[in-house]
């Protein structure tokens, strides 16, 4: 199992219903999984190669966007500071993986 270099709660908005869930996630060297409740088996995830583009911080809305080819991902911390440090977790996992990324 890859290296966990981050893992907390973030709310993700639904592809379908788009409520706000409090999801665990866990970052790693390739992905970011998510996890419902305590199940042990994620309930999805987004390769890093996959993204495409991780949008600026929304302060209005305190989000941030993560943009793959099949679909545009929105989370939020519980807190502004946990948003950035999530996105900024992110963007820095793809660097140090030489995945290009539009920010």
């Amino acid at each position: 199992m890859a290296e966990t270099l981050k893992e907390g709660r973030m709310f993700k908005r639904g592809k379908l219903n788009k409520e706000w869930k409090l999801r665990t996630f866990i970052l790693n060297a390739s992905k970011l999984s998510y996890f419902k409740g305590g199940n042990p088996n994620p309930a999805g995830f987004i390769e890093l190669t996959e993204i495409q583009e991780i949008l600026p911080f929304d302060i209005s809305e305190g989000i941030f966007q993560v943009s793959t080819p099949r679909r545009v991902y929105e989370f939020k911390g519980e807190t502004r500071e946990e948003t950035l440090e999530w996105r900024q977790a992110i963007i820095d996992t793809c660097l140090d993986a030489n995945i290009k990324i539009k920010l």
